[in-house]
């Protein structure tokens, strides 16, 4: 790939990282792991809308699992597969088994779009300037 190209995914992920803090409708994120691949996979910055307004089947959410979000944890993101009442039943992509029960209050904000590749390298440059 030229350096064109690798110059344009920079510009415009800073350019998307600034708007959606700017904004806070929209939270920005790295994808740890295989989870969600071959949608989402290792690495790749994703852009999450924050209170969605509706959740049906096949949308993929962010969700807290572990409590600890509000103190700088991490997210879950994985696809909704079923939705009964309050609690909705989520899974990764590439999980043969592994489905979780999460409940409403739980979803932080569904999945809008990825910038592949770039997660990782905004993050890591994020951490080394110490940004909240």
């Amino acid at each position: 790939m030229t350096k064109n190209f690798y110059f344009t995914v920079l510009s415009i992920s800073l350019i998307i990282l600034i708007i959606s803090i700017s904004l806070q409708w929209y939270s920005i994120g790295s994808i740890t792991g295989n989870s969600m691949s071959p949608t989402l996979n290792d690495g790749d910055l994703i852009i999450i809308k924050l209170f969605p307004r509706e959740i049906k089947p096949g949308m993929i959410v962010a969700y807290d699992v572990d409590e600890d979000f509000a103190q700088g944890g991490t997210l879950t993101i994985h696809r909704v597969i079923k939705i009964e009442g309050s609690k909705i039943i989520t899974k990764g992509d590439s999980d043969v088994v592994d489905k979780w029960d999460v409940f409403l209050s739980d979803i932080k904000g569904i999945y809008i779009f990825k910038i592949p590749f770039t997660g990782s390298f905004l993050f890591n440059i994020k951490n080394f300037i110490k940004l909240p």
